[in-house]
C-alpha cells in the first residue's frame, strides 16, 4: 500500500483517473472536539449525535472540501467549510503519541515536540499550497504513506536537536517504524522547501552538549578536565571542518576515543562501542585518522586540557 502510495506522489499515475478519492482516515467533531465514529458513508459524533455526510471530493487534508453536518432531530442542516489543517494536526499528534505508547519510556519524544511538529507540517502544508495558487499550479502539497511519514520523522528530529532532547536518526526511525529505518527523503523534501519558500527551518542544528553529557555518562568518564576536551575538541573539529563526513554522536564518541588513546581511562574500542549506542567502531575510527591528521590545527585543544598529543605507548 505505501508503495502505491509514492507512486502517485512521484507522479507515476498521472494518466490515471481514479473511481473514488480516499476518505481520511480521522473527521472530528466541530463542536465536542472528538473523533467521529465511521458509518458507511457518513460520521457520527458520539457525544452529541452530529452526522456528517461526505460528499464531493473530501481527500486527506483538503481545506477546499465542503461536508453537510445534520442535527440529532434533523430539524437544521448547516452547510460548511471544513476545518481540516485542525483535523490533520489532531491526526498528527494522536499518530506520533500512539508512537509514544508502544515504545520504552526512554524513547518517547516530549508531547511539546510533537504539537510542535503537527504545526510545523501544517505551516510548510499551507504554505506551499499558497505558492502552488500563486504559481498557478494546481498539484497541491498532499503526501501519504511513508512519504509522509518521513517528513514527520525529519521534523521530529530537528525538533529534538533544537531542544536539545537526544535521539539519533535511527532512534526516530524505530520510533515512527520506517520500513527503510531511515528518512533520507523526508529530509531532502525539507531543504527542497527551505530552499524554495519563506519558510524557516532549522535543519542544520544538532545537539552537540546532550551527546557529549549521554556519551561520557556511559563511558564513565567523570573528570572535569576530560569532559571539556571532549565538548571543546568536537566543537573545534566544526569550526575548523574536520571529520566533516562524521555526524555529532560520531565526532563525540570518536573524540572519547582519542581521550582515551592518551589518558589512562581502561576504554578501549570496543568497550566505547559497546556502552555508546553501539556506534560501529570502523565508524568513529574514521574521524580519529581525520583528527590525528590535522591535529596540529587543533594541537592547543590538548595542551589546555592537559591532555598528551602522543598515544599511550
Amino acid at each position: 500500500m505505501d508503495e502505491g502510495f509514492e507512486l502517485l506522489d512521484e507522479e507515476q499515475f498521472a494518466g490515471l483517473q481514479l473511481s473514488a478519492p480516499p476518505i481520511p482516515k480521522y473527521n472530528y467533531c466541530e463542536t465536542c472536539n472528538v473523533p467521529m465514529t465511521r458509518n458507511a458513508n457518513t460520521w457520527t459524533c458520539t457525544s452529541c449525535g452530529c452526522i456528517r455526510n461526505i460528499e464531493g471530493e473530501i481527500r486527506d487534508c483538503d481545506e477546499n472540501s465542503f461536508a453537510t453536518l445534520q442535527f440529532r432531530n434533523g430539524s437544521r442542516v448547516w452547510r460548511i467549510c471544513g476545518d481540516y489543517s485542525r483535523a490533520q494536526y489532531r491526526e498528527i499528534v494522536d499518530l506520533l503519541s500512539a508512537n509514544n505508547a508502544r515504545c520504552r519510556p526512554e524513547a518517547r519524544i516530549p508531547i511539546e515536540i510533537i504539537e510542535r511538529v503537527a504545526i510545523l507540517y501544517n505551516e510548510i502544508q499551507k504554505s506551499e499550497n499558497v505558492n502552488s495558487a500563486v504559481n498557478g499550479d494546481a498539484k497541491k502539497f498532499v503526501k501519504r504513506g511513508n512519504n509522509k511519514n518521513e517528513i514527520l520523522a525529519a521534523l521530529t528530529f530537528h525538533e529534538c536537536s533544537k531542544a536539545n532532547v537526544v535521539r539519533k536518526k535511527g532512534d526516530i526511525a524505530e520510533w515512527m517504524d520506517l520500513k527503510r529505518r531511515g528518512f533520507s527523503r523526508g529530509e531532502g523534501t525539507l531543504k527542497t522547501l527551505k530552499t524554495g519558500s519563506k519558510l524557516k527551518l532549522q535543519l542544520d542544528v544538532e545537539a552537540k552538549d546532550s551527546f557529549v553529557e549521554r556519551y561520557l555518562n556511559a563511558s564513565g568518564v567523570m573528570d572535569a578536565r576530560h569532559r571539556k576536551f571532549v565538548s571543546e575538541l568536537v566543537q573545534r573539529c566544526v569550526d575548523e571542518y574536520i571529520g566533516t563526513g562524521s555526524v555529532v554522536p560520531t565526532k563525540v564518541v570518536g573524540a572519547i576515543y582519542i581521550l582515551a588513546s592518551r589518558v589512562e581511562l581502561g576504554l578501549t574500542a570496543d568497550t566505547i562501542q559497546d556502552r555508546c549506542d553501539n556506534i560501529k567502531k570502523n565508524t568513529f575510527m574514521r574521524f580519529v585518522r581525520s583528527v590525528e591528521e590535522n591535529i596540529d590545527l587543533i594541537e592547543n585543544v590538548f595542551r589546555e586540557n592537559g591532555v598528551p598529543l602522543e598515544l599511550i605507548s
